[in-house]
């Protein structure tokens, strides 16, 4: 691999981590001090995020290393929705402090859950399409004559 490609996805991975945890600092009483008011810390939420961006990184990168196709984080559409949506996130914010930010983390983990879902299922489904065997569907039954 370049060091340029490791630099890339070094920093990548970085602006990944990074770039949710400043939901927890921005305003005059940041998350990350603040007593928790819901049943779970806003702090286990984004990790348990974070954990799942990895989760989808990592999976990415072995499907580009089992097919033989060059790997870039950059080129991945979560990557790209997690720090859109931190923006768009921080800029409500800066407009309008009353901004839930519990919420908004709660609402990128199901995102992120979701779309890690479907990411496997979908490379799950093209592989035993090219494979020609059944997963995740059914023998079809002979219908019956008469």
């Amino acid at each position: 691999m370049p060091v340029g490609d490791f630099i890339s996805q070094v920093f990548c991975f970085l602006v990944l981590i990074m770039s949710p945890q400043a939901l927890l600092m921005i305003g005059a009483n940041p998350l990350l001090t603040a007593k928790s008011t819901s049943w779970i810390s806003p702090m286990y939420t984004l990790m348990i995020t974070q954990m799942f961006l990895m989760q989808h990184i990592t999976f990415n990168c072995q499907v580009c290393h089992v097919t033989s196709c060059r790997f870039s984080p950059w080129s991945n559409k979560l990557v790209w929705f997690v720090i859109l949506y931190v923006i768009v996130v921080a800029s409500a914010f800066a407009a309008n402090p009353q901004v839930n930010l519990v919420h908004c983390i709660n609402v990128l983990l199901g995102i992120v859950f979701v779309s890690n879902m479907h990411y496997v299922c979908t490379i799950v489904n093209e592989i035993v399409t090219e494979l020609g065997i059944r997963v995740f569907r059914v023998k079809p039954k002979k219908l019956s004559e008469g």
